[in-house]
């Protein structure tokens, strides 16, 4: 297939380069309303655009067991941050010697979807406004509000609720990885009963039976596998002839408590994050350190 290059003019995203670069990844597929384009995830489809007449709405379609989230927010990219479907057009180009020249240009512009897993009773994120700073992600999502960083500078508190639940919950993001970690730091404390470390073999936060658990922290296993203890969820004793995985160790590996450890079941939700993330209002800019995720 062929690539395709775009360029945003007035509230439009307007079709400005020779080429125009489709990149689905895993989940879904992107298709045009004339159905002369049709690009499936994990192909690069590029579209050469010649004349003053290319008018397309391109559509990102989720595969079954997916949902199509927004388009990609980056330098060169279309429509990002966008939930619908993004409209490119060259029409309005004739009389403008400028956009005439990207037209005629060998510049590529990328149109780039994001699809994610849905999982069966995940809770959803949303946004409730109060009078703290909101937390805004790459591709322009509001996730939640500002809470607090640490003395050190280090980790970042952020509030997060979710639908048809009222507490709020707290996401921490540790930024450096050989400063000291916060008291309470849970993103190492998730194990599975599977050798895979995959979510489908029950996520589990695990805690030491002597310490006080915390009922609204948010778990983190990477930036696209965030889990809530699983509300109301009875927590057990933790068989060791599980296998499971920890910050730190390897699939297949044991724990060394020096307690008892209890397993609080933790449930899969549709919160995905996109570092950098921005404080509105602030000049404050969070990165996750990725060896502090597993």
């Amino acid at each position: 297939m062929k690539l395709l290059r775009m360029w945003p003019l007035v509230s439009a995203a307007l079709l400005v380069g020779c080429k125009i670069v489709i990149l689905p990844m895993e989940g879904g597929s992107v298709v045009s309303a004339s159905g002369a384009y049709d690009c499936a995830d994990g192909h690069r489809c590029v579209i050469d655009v010649y004349d003053v007449f290319f008018d397309e709405r391109f559509t990102a379609v989720p595969a079954p067991g997916y949902e199509f989230t927004t388009w990609r927010r980056a330098p060169e990219r279309f429509c990002g941050g966008s939930t619908e479907a993004c409209r490119l057009k060259t029409t309005a180009f004739p009389g403008n010697d400028a956009l005439l020249d990207i037209l005629e240009s060998d510049k590529e512009f990328f149109l780039e979807p994001i699809f994610r897993k849905v999982y069966p009773g995940e809770y959803r994120i949303t946004y409730r406004a109060n009078d703290a700073p909101r937390v805004i992600d790459s591709n322009g999502r509001v996730i939640g509000s500002f809470i607090r960083t640490n003395e050190y500078g280090t980790s970042w508190d952020i509030q997060v609720n979710f639908e048809g639940l009222e507490a709020p919950y707290v996401l921490t993001v540790l930024e450096v990885a050989h400063a000291p970690v916060p008291q309470g730091f849970y993103h190492a404390d998730i194990g599975y009963s599977g050798g895979d470390c995959s979510d489908q073999h029950r996520p589990m936060a695990l805690s030491e039976a002597n310490n006080e658990f915390d009922p609204y922290r948010v778990y983190m296993r990477g930036s696209e596998r965030i889990y809530i203890p699983t509300p109301n969820g009875r927590p057990s004793e933790l068989d060791f002839r599980m296998r499971w995985s920890a910050y730190g160790l390897g699939c297949e590996a044991y724990a060394d408590f020096r307690n008892p450890v209890l397993s609080y079941p933790l449930s899969n939700t549709n919160l995905e994050i996109y570092f950098p993330l921005k404080v509105e209002g602030t000049d404050i800019i969070i990165n996750q350190h990725l060896d502090l995720v597993i």
